[in-house]
């Protein structure tokens, strides 16, 4: 294995230029990423790359630069990325250890640059303290309401404030002309901690909206100060009011912000030219609407995820970015909050789907289910195993090694008796621990795409006598066998979990807040370094 390496002056340099035509991964987990980090780089688990890499990295002479800590998990990454066709791949010498020897030019959390910009927007929106928006809440005042703009799911899991109704990011834009008929009612708005809600608490007021107010710290802020959540926040249906404030304001966006619409013609001109230079298409609607129909090959990115996890979605920050929806307020303002993030060739395809559609093309329905790269290939030499041979060896074969490559929550959730767990992004490292290369191992996850890649790389390290169960763990369970539960077979401490920050309890809320209102200081100090090198 042959490894190309670039230094730390190197890589500084190209961060120094700006010239964001390259892409910086992390392949450690995201509990290691959240704790220290180069900036701008973007997290891909080892485990993930084969999953996630062609969106984030679609065109494979992107010049990509690897780390870890060291260089041993981004070595065997960059070996996996030239052998699914990435032709200029580079490993950061030394890792992030040596990195922060020399230096202290890191940072921490999780989409760091969508929440920097965030706390910058801040500036400039008025907010109200939990215990003054309860005090209304308790009262008869009737004069404001309370909207949540995270998505449904994470409204439902994780509670809201009560008296909220919940109204998605972009969607919030149709719908406030249905709530508000004047400038009398105050308008509260909160999402989990700050970004979000601050994004959308500025989209208001630059619509024209009056008495608008963000909740200080969102649900964590509410919890910090003593007071309840509510777990059943309604969602109203979203009627996509067409007022003509909306549209002139986003004719105004348009106008003083140029925007660029494009036509289907180029469109479809950067599609063909997708190959060599880096496109990505989001289309910013719901995911019901996404499911409904949608232009084959987008992805569904709802436009207020869209602003507030930025870094996660794209990996070469130059590349060309096509905001989709209907027609074009959703991704008008999408895009204009990615041209304030400094995101420079960002375009609005003008009619959006329902141009698509007229134009005689096909509409696809349903969810993206793509392959991950190298499993077509992975398959085609791997041995398949069966749900009632794989329980019938477990009968003649007791001491049969199966090894769970799921994460690990999903192996505490259940798993095939007797099996392990051990995770893609340390398969190399500890396989040798728990099986000789004469062992007969059978490799399991939820859908069998995980254990087909893992079968091929014990089969180049080696081991001859490898099975994959078919269908993985939603066959076993289709059968109607039994699962283990439990953390009994772990062969090595789990790194994969990572808990959203409302998960994590009061301590961590504080002071991941604290982290947040310092953040765009920490960020500013450390691209002033960069600069100064």
């Amino acid at each position: 294995m042959s490894i190309k390496k670039v230094s730390r002056n190197t890589v500084l340099e190209l961060l120094k230029s700006h010239d964001f035509s390259f892409a910086l991964i992390d392949v450690r987990e995201r509990t290691e990423y959240e704790s220290k980090q180069i900036l701008f780089a973007t997290n891909i688990p080892k485990r993930l790359l084969e999953f996630r890499v062609s969106k984030l990295v679609p065109v494979k002479n992107t010049k990509i630069v690897l780390y870890c800590n060291d260089e041993s998990r981004s070595a065997l990454s960059a070996d996996t990325l030239e052998k699914l066709g990435y032709t200029s791949v580079y490993v950061l010498e030394g890792g992030l250890n040596q990195w922060e020897k020399q230096d202290n030019y890191l940072i921490n959390g999780v989409n760091v640059p969508s929440k920097a910009f965030g706390e910058r927007v801040s500036r400039n929106v008025p907010y109200l303290e939990p215990q003054t928006v309860n005090n209304r809440l308790t009262s008869d005042e009737s004069n404001f309401i309370i909207i949540d703009v995270r998505p449904v799911e994470e409204v439902k899991n994780t509670g809201s404030i009560p008296g909220a109704i919940n109204i998605p990011g972009v969607e919030l834009y149709h719908e406030i002309y249905n709530y508000i008929e004047s400038d009398k009612k105050d308008i509260i708005l909160t999402c989990a901690g700050r970004t979000r809600s601050i994004i959308a608490s500025q989209t208001l007021r630059e619509m024209g909206f009056k008495n608008v107010y963000n909740l200080k710290n969102g649900t964590m802020g509410w919890v910090l100060a003593n007071l309840e959540l509510n777990f059943n926040t309604p969602q109203p249906n979203i009627s996509k009011s067409n007022s003509s404030r909306l549209n002139t304001f986003i004719s105004q966006l348009i106008q003083e912000n140029s925007i660029q619409l494009i036509s289907l013609k180029d469109y479809l001109d950067l599609r063909n030219d997708s190959d060599y230079h880096t496109l990505y298409e989001f289309d910013v609607r719901t995911t019901l609407e996404y499911v409904e129909g949608h232009i084959p090959g987008t992805y569904n990115l709802p436009g207020g995820q869209a602003i507030q996890e930025a870094d996660d979605h794209i990996g070469v920050r130059k590349g060309n970015i096509v905001f989709i929806s209907n027609d074009r307020h959703r991704s008008v303002i999408t895009a204009y909050w990615y041209k304030k993030m400094g995101f420079e060739n960002v375009f609005v395809l003008d009619g959006g789907v329902e141009q698509w559609k007229n134009s005689g093309f096909s509409i696809e329905e349903g969810e993206t289910q793509a392959s991950p790269l190298g499993y077509n290939t992975a398959n085609k030499n791997i041995n398949l195993i069966n749900a009632p041979n794989l329980k019938g060896k477990l009968v003649s074969m007791p001491k049969l090694t199966i090894i769970d490559v799921d994460t690990s929550q999903s192996y505490q959730s259940g798993h095939i008796p007797n099996s392990l767990w051990l995770s893609r992004s340390w398969l190399e490292f500890y396989i040798h621990e728990v099986a000789k290369e004469s062992d007969t191992i059978v490799l399991t996850c939820h859908n069998g795409y995980g254990s087909t890649l893992c079968a091929a790389t014990l089969l180049e390290l080696g081991f001859k006598d490898i099975y994959v169960l078919e269908g993985g763990k939603k066959a076993w369970s289709k059968a109607g066998y039994s699962f283990e539960y439990g953390s009994k077979g772990f062969i090595k401490e789990p790194d994969d979990i990572y808990l959203d920050d409302p998960e994590r309890g009061k301590k961590h809320m504080h002071d991941y807040l604290v982290w947040e209102i310092d953040l765009e200081t920490q960020l500013s100090h450390i691209q002033q370094i960069y600069q100064n090198i």
